[in-house]
């Protein structure tokens, strides 16, 4: 993600790409991931990511809340979650950029 973070710092607003906006919604519905996670992961605010998914509610995906799931499981969750995504990191990168065809 380091090359996405320097494009991102190099202007104040940078569009959203159409693979960026596939990979929100992929690992999102795919993997299960936080709104929180992914907008950390792909350097993005996480009202971006949440618009991104409200709007794809409409089209039939649903947000699912955990805000009542107890705290620890949803800190070992959290954790869970990011060292997944940590580990594919650089694929998605690669994907972003358009260096692969198809999400890792």
């Amino acid at each position: 993600m380091l090359r996405i973070n320097q494009l991102r710092k190099q202007s104040m607003h940078i569009p959203v790409m159409q693979r960026e906006k596939a990979a929100i919604l992929y690992l999102r519905r795919r993997f299960g991931y936080s709104i929180n996670v992914i907008a950390k992961a792909l350097g993005r605010s996480r009202s971006l990511v949440h618009r991104i998914l409200k709007f794809n509610a409409a089209l039939g995906m649903r947000i699912q809340d955990l805000r009542k799931i107890p705290r620890r499981i949803r800190e070992l969750a959290r954790a869970r979650q990011w060292s997944d995504i940590n580990r594919y990191l650089h694929l998605w990168e690669m994907f972003l950029l358009g260096e692969l065809e198809k999400p890792p």
